[in-house]
């Protein structure tokens, strides 16, 4: 009888079984679903954003600066070169970048420092982050390119730099790779959030530290040598931005 009683209850246990298997296959494949989804929007979002700096009327909000590409001579006797971080749109992004642009404008005058941002083919995508350089190759060749705009453009220029997260491997990776004598017109960088801070000690390798003020949070793990993980600290960078980030620029520069 108790055999019976098993065979009895065994389809119901079966079909018990299968509709959890069922259910569980169902929420695995929401889940790819949705996944594969937020990648599609952020490969869309990065073709859009690489027109978008093709189009004209865009450049003229805060979050894009061409100085240096767009102005034409008599240069301003500063230049600001500067890389966003990860998924920031524009070419200088909306945290750190234009509020230090903002700073200096407001000490040199708008006319006598040109602003320029990191564009195509850098798409502060997340991906490169894990890169050896926490950069794409492309991104920092694009850097390297208008740091070299200054020498043929505005030799007589102080060039001053900064970038922050991915920004800061783009910049980073693009001056350590410089002629040294395009090196030497660097006056001054910040760093906000420093990817390879502890990988690199705390400085831009072939680069002079007194001329690097990096921007390391406590908590924040991406300067701790953590490449995957994000704390609320790696966002805590605007007090740095608007005072001490632009008055060690000016202080480089040394006027």
């Amino acid at each position: 009888m108790d055999v019976l009683e098993s065979r009895t209850d065994y389809p119901s246990r079966v079909t018990s079984a299968c509709t959890a298997s069922h259910s569980t296959s169902a929420s695995n494949m929401k889940l790819l679903y949705s996944i594969l989804f937020l990648h599609a929007a952020v490969l869309a979002l990065s073709v859009n954003q690489e027109k978008q700096e093709l189009m004209l009327a865009p450049r003229d909000l805060p979050i894009y600066q061409n100085d240096l590409q767009d102005k034409a001579t008599p240069c301003s006797r500063v230049i600001f070169i500067y890389a966003r971080a990860t998924t920031e749109p524009g070419n200088m992004g909306i945290s750190a970048g234009p509020i230090v642009a903002s700073k200096l404008k407001d000490h040199y005058g708008k006319g006598n420092v040109w602003v320029q941002g990191v564009g195509f083919p850098y798409l502060a995508q997340p991906l490169p982050n894990i890169y050896p350089d926490g950069a794409s190759h492309e991104a920092i060749s694009e850097a390297m390119r208008l740091f070299r705009l200054t020498q043929s453009k505005c030799p007589d220029s102080a060039i001053i730099a900064g970038g922050y997260s991915q920004g800061t491997g783009v910049i980073a990776g693009a001056i350590r790779q410089l002629e040294q004598s395009l090196q030497q017109r660097v006056k001054g960088v910040v760093l906000f959030g420093y990817t390879r801070n502890e990988e690199h000690g705390g400085r831009i390798p072939d680069f002079p530290s007194d001329k690097t003020k990096i921007f390391c949070a406590y908590a924040d793990a991406l300067c701790n040598g953590t490449e995957v993980i994000v704390s609320p600290a790696h966002f805590t960078y605007f007090e740095e931005a608007a005072n001490e980030a632009p008055a060690f620029l000016m202080q480089s520069v040394g006027y």
